[in-house]
């Protein structure tokens, strides 16, 4: 492909480079320069104009695209109408996407002209999530390169697995003095695991943490018909011969794999007795927080081998003590489309020195304004994060029944108290209402409007109220953008997403609310 400056007179059926703008209208990159244009041109006094010719052989961005998207793509993947030089790739079904990743590499090595992006090999994605996208980077492409890059995507095995269901028995061993409120809470935190897989909790058993009345329990849920098998023990797996693994195999089962790099997560044991999957649940699973347990429940029920090599490569990615999104689990996101019932709740950032908790306002520190605006409205509960003034913040918030939590980091910026209030919500939430301690105080009913407002599940993940046409604060994120968020770092806030993601953006007119004070601009208006 020929690529440069040429006069107007020799542009016609070139490819226009750059954007240009023009007194009749804005003439945008990659349009073929036609006879009129270049009236135009002259007419505007350009004499000079950079474009690009492609070659006989050449394909043009958008083919190039599609073809290689379409080589790319597994039956689990949907292609998005090739827009420019890009298609994008999106998941049929809920399930994991899968690859190899050694291909991907070698397919963006061929030539700089050619790209995949993809999440990472793995990950549990829902229908209509986008898990890839191609992006040709020049106007045209070289047929020859195309075709050797054709031939890597075929390798590549790039699809999703969808989840299948499945009848899931959990077996609970008890000791002398755990209480029973530890086993209830374990019962209703499996049960929606699964249940976000779209498999049933079909049966339930506790025994004794004994190898022979473990090994009994086993026998009997295979017999009952159960497909997967859980067992959460008193006490955790050390060794390959301690009561779990040595009651798998007295039910003349075997052991393929204890411990793997992933923390929280490392003490799991995943056996089997025929093919029936046995799993020796690490502890930290009694949690709903993302742990290695999800990442093997997760490739179970999509039917995925998990072999020592599956789990020697969990490492890289498996220190996941502070990630803290996990993907909507069906029923809940099932839930979020039919009923409406989104689960939003308010969080302050007051963890610097202009947090709010000096300035008065009537006697009143401006924090405690802004948390009581967030009490009264219909946010499911308010966390704080707290850090230079805590003492101080506590006390002028004691009247109300909000959440605290500490950034120890607070001087390395409003990132880390971000992050730390993400951290702190309940794994259940779809969206949060981030508001700043020292900002003019936000109305309860422009927080009910942005609850109101909040869609999700039709694509409307950030919504920001409009005061006179000026967008302003608070802003109301979906948990989409949760892992997301947990990556920033410095003074860096969550405002940028609105300008990232303008098709996710819902804008709420308050100019009739009760609400009359200017839009806010502090850190997350910026």
């Amino acid at each position: 492909m020929d690529f440069g400056v040429v006069p107007i007179d020799e542009a016609e059926g070139a490819i226009l480079a750059h954007s240009f703008r023009m007194p009749s209208g804005r003439i945008q990159k990659g349009h073929i320069v036609s006879s009129d244009d270049i009236a135009c041109f002259r007419d505007a006094g350009v004499e000079t104009i950079m474009v690009a010719r492609s070659d006989v052989t050449d394909l043009s961005e958008a083919e190039a695209a599609h073809r290689l998207a379409t080589a790319v793509a597994g039956l689990g993947i949907v292609l998005e109408e090739a827009i420019g030089g890009r298609v994008n790739l999106m998941a049929r079904d809920y399930g994991v996407l899968v690859y190899d990743r050694s291909q991907l590499d070698a397919l963006n090595g061929i030539h700089e002209s050619l790209t995949l992006a993809a999440l990472p090999p793995f990950a549990m994605v829902e229908p209509g999530q986008m898990v890839g996208t191609v992006k040709i980077i020049p106007f045209a492409v070289s047929g020859a390169i195309l075709q050797a890059a054709e031939h890597c995507a075929g390798l590549l095995n790039f699809d999703v697995k969808a989840t299948q269901s499945h009848d899931v028995g959990l077996i609970q061993t008890t000791l002398p003095g755990l209480p029973t409120k530890i086993l209830t809470k374990t019962s209703s935190v499996t049960r929606h695991r699964i249940e976000g897989l779209g498999g049933r909790l079909a049966l339930e058993n506790q025994c004794a943490h004994d190898i022979a009345d473990l090994s009994r329990s086993i026998t009997a849920q295979i017999d009952a018909g159960m497909e997967i098998i859980l067992v959460v023990g008193a006490s955790a797996v050390t060794d390959r011969r301690d009561v779990i693994p040595a009651a798998i195999e007295r039910a003349k089962g075997q052991i393929d794999y204890l411990g793997m790099p992933v923390d929280p997560g490392n003490l799991l044991l995943l056996g089997r007795v025929g093919e029936i999957p046995v799993v020796g649940v690490p502890g930290c699973a009694r949690s709903p927080s993302l742990n290695g347990f999800d990442w093997v429940l997760q490739r179970l029920f999509c039917g995925l081998p998990l072999s020592a090599k599956d789990f020697a490569a969990m490492g890289a990615g498996g220190l996941l003590k502070e990630i803290t999104d996990r993907p909507m689990p069906r029923a809940a996101a099932a839930r979020a489309v039919t009923d409406h019932d989104l689960k939003v709740y308010g969080l302050v950032l007051a963890a610097g020195d202009d947090s709010g908790v000096k300035d008065a306002l009537g006697g009143v520190a401006n924090v405690a304004l802004v948390v009581g605006a967030a009490m009264a409205s219909s946010a499911l509960g308010v966390y704080v994060v707290t850090g230079a003034h805590e003492d101080d913040l506590k006390t002028a918030l004691k009247p109300y029944a909000v959440s605290f939590t500490y950034n120890p980091t607070y001087e390395d910026g409003i990132a880390t108290s971000l992050r730390r209030g993400l951290s702190a919500l309940p794994a259940d939430a779809d969206g949060v209402i981030v508001c700043l301690a020292n900002d003019p105080v936000p109305s309860t009913a422009v927080i009910d409007a942005l609850i109101s407002g909040f869609a999700p599940h039709q694509g409307g993940n950030l919504c920001v109220p409009l005061r006179q046409g000026q967008r302003g604060s608070p802003l109301l994120i979906g948990r989409h953008f949760f892992a997301q968020l947990h990556e920033l770092e410095g003074e860096s806030g969550a405002r940028y997403l609105i300008d990232a993601y303008p098709g996710e953006v819902i804008e709420m007119q308050i100019d009739d609310l009760a609400d009359a004070r200017p839009a806010a601009r502090g850190a997350l208006a910026r």
